[in-house]
């Protein structure tokens, strides 16, 4: 796999796991698929539910189905795309705490 078509896919593999997962689109549908799996088995119902809300879960399950349209082992694209969704939600998490923060020490300096 050239250097480029891997960067392609883990872009697309974890642009697709973060709107999966964190999309404000998609939470009535998601919402309803966990209602609806919830009722049954009820180790099949909190899959479903983790793999819905987890980044990693989600990537891994999102890589491998890319595996079909690139030219890379299912395996190692649940890997990389599972890695790589968790690392981006870290960063983004991480940074989402910075701003409060920052926000936080703003607003009481601007208090005193």
């Amino acid at each position: 796999m050239e250097i480029v078509t891997l960067i392609l896919f883990i872009l697309v593999g974890t642009g697709i796991t973060n709107i999966v997962v964190n999309s404000t689109i998609l939470d009535s549908l998601r919402n309803f698929i966990v209602s609806k799996t919830k009722g049954s088995s009820k180790p099949f119902g909190e899959l479903v539910e983790a793999m819905l809300s987890c980044m990693m879960c989600a990537g891994f399950w999102i890589g491998m189905l890319m595996s079909l349209f690139f030219p890379i082992n299912f395996i190692a694209a649940g890997v990389v795309i599972s890695l790589t969704s968790q690392l981006y939600g870290s960063i983004i998490d991480g940074l989402g705490g910075l701003i409060e923060l920052s926000d936080s020490v703003q607003t009481d300096d601007a208090e005193e």
